[in-house]
């Protein structure tokens, strides 16, 4: 998640009590991973540092469950993750006190079903409940959530909804009615914005086993005018590229990727012509026909939303030094 929408993602489902002790603009993603090798078909987990009000550090950990049904045995997991995130920072800090972890869970499938709290997965009956273990944490069920009211807040709205249904057998409808509409919602010239879209899109692309990229083309062509679409999907071949899925990977590496490229130069081209009335094309398609690699592809196509005036745009590429 970028930070934007991690932010709004704990504003939303934390307790009030939480969110009020936490200073989430202080949110930073922390790079590290608890979950088995065995489970991450299944699981995957993202773990932020956050200071508090009173500038105390915390971390909150987010446990994603892939499944389309609840694992009534995930509290008995998460604790797991947690104890290993405490032996990390034992191994750091050396001696108390260890940093609170806030624990959560979300849900992606859509289907209903209730999680039992932790203290159910045991038998406390002999013990006596003095003994038992208290191990509260958040749970985000995408399938309970309806989200209608994130109108205000189309970012997340998106992101939430790509998640909720990016296993179902319907993925392109969903995409076409439920997702890419929202997208007009959010300004797209900002690049901090693009590159939140662009990094939904990239998971969809990536994980949406369901969306073929002929269905995934039909769908932005349909839902979005053809500059924005043209323009997603020019940095999403990217992405296909590195996943070895280009039409000409079967004729052999270097054939495909200049294909894939070509194509790429075409798209971002077209982008240009349509926002600046042709007036750049010249001078850009020579300057493209030098890239020979995508991330220098990816470059231009960024200048291209970020420039307001064609002249900026020259700009750029006269001083530019791209091999």
């Amino acid at each position: 998640m970028k930070p934007k929408i991690s932010r709004d993602f704990f504003e939303r489902y934390l307790s009030s009590e939480i969110v009020d002790r936490l200073d989430l603009k202080t949110l930073t993603v922390m790079g590290e991973s608890f979950v088995d090798e065995s489970l991450k078909l299944s699981q995957s987990d993202l773990v932020f540092s956050v200071e508090t009000a009173d500038e105390r550090s915390a971390r909150l950990y987010l446990l994603l469950e892939h499944k389309s049904y609840p694992d009534p045995w995930v509290g008995l997991q998460l604790l797991g993750y947690v104890v290993r995130l405490w032996e990390r920072e034992k191994q750091r800090l050396k001696k108390p006190p260890l940093p609170a972890v806030i624990p959560m869970v979300l849900y992606q499938g859509e289907k209903d079903a209730e999680v039992p709290p932790f203290e159910e997965l045991v038998d406390y009956s002999v013990a006596g409940s003095q003994y038992a273990v208290h191990f509260p944490y958040g749970r985000c069920l995408l399938g309970q959530d309806r989200l209608e009211e994130l109108e205000h807040n189309p970012e997340l709205d998106i992101a939430l909804n790509v998640l909720k249904y990016i296993r179902d057998e319907q993925l392109a409808e969903r995409l076409e009615e439920k997702i890419l509409p929202k997208f007009r919602m959010v300004d797209l010239q900002k690049h901090d914005k693009w590159g939140q879209m662009m990094a939904v899109m990239e998971y969809l692309a990536q994980a949406g086993k369901r969306l073929e990229k002929p269905l995934l083309q039909e769908a932005l062509n349909r839902a979005l005018p053809a500059p924005m679409g043209e323009s997603i999907m020019t940095t999403l071949a990217e992405t296909w590229m590195k996943q070895g899925e280009q039409q000409g990977i079967q004729q052999g590496m270097q054939q495909g990727m200049q294909q894939a490229l070509e194509r790429e130069r075409g798209v971002i081209l077209r982008f240009a012509s349509s926002k600046f009335k042709a007036t750049a094309d010249k001078p850009l398609s020579a300057f493209l026909n030098r890239i020979q690699d995508p991330d220098g592809l990816t470059k231009v196509a960024d200048w291209i939303i970020e420039c307001d005036q064609p002249e900026e745009l020259l700009a750029r590429i006269s001083n530019a030094k791209i091999h």
